[in-house]
């Protein structure tokens, strides 16, 4: 996928014009790849729109003008964008419960481990997240990770023509939980990997 550019991103002033519009956009953007499996976790596939939405925001809540800081938070967000073979998610774990959040989370610990969450292809293969690491910590795990899928070229190829069904699995010794991803889903997919080559 492209990349976010220093000549993309909207000052202060010009983005609170067009924030309004831009937010719905990336509502409609992220609909297609949040993926929801079970009750307590959600997959955000990450894509060119929905970082540099990102990207604004942040700029917005910190009020930052000086062009090196805004490279910095460009370079920082990039990295959430997929490359040739490859899509990135955001997972959230989100507990409505205040009164239960350390215990679920606690329950949790280790779904950044490898090999706790695939996607399952027709074709019997699977390609695992992998977990940025520093997120867990020895006692607590934290409520936000970022996952890396590394696609196969014949998995690609398989997203690219929309052939499922695709499955996002997660077989965490506490939390199993499967889910078939939809067409909206598979259609995005195929349309980031086909920008990023």
């Amino acid at each position: 996928m492209k990349p976010v550019v220093l000549e993309e991103i909207k000052a202060l002033t010009e983005y609170e014009k067009a924030r309004t519009a831009f937010r719905q956009h990336v509502k409609e953007v992220k609909a297609a790849r949040r993926v929801i499996v079970g009750p307590h976790l959600s997959f955000v596939f990450e894509n060119h729109d929905t970082v540099l939405f990102q990207i604004q925001e942040m700029i917005r809540a910190e009020r930052i003008v000086d062009e090196r800081a805004i490279r910095h938070e460009i370079e920082t967000y990039n990295e959430m964008i997929g490359g040739p073979l490859q899509l990135r998610s955001t997972m959230f774990i989100e507990i409505d419960d205040s009164a239960r959040i350390k215990e679920l989370l606690d329950r949790l610990y280790g779904i950044d481990d490898r090999g706790m969450v695939w996607i399952e292809f027709p074709d019997g293969s699977r390609c695992d997240g992998i977990y940025d690491q520093g997120y867990s910590k020895e006692d607590k795990i934290s409520a936000v990770h970022y996952v890396t899928w590394n696609f196969t070229p014949a998995q690609e190829t398989l997203l690219k023509k929309s052939i499922g069904p695709l499955i996002l699995v997660v077989n965490h010794p506490n939390y199993k939980e499967r889910v078939t991803l939809g067409p909206d889903t598979l259609r995005a997919f195929a349309d980031d990997l086909a920008i990023s080559e």
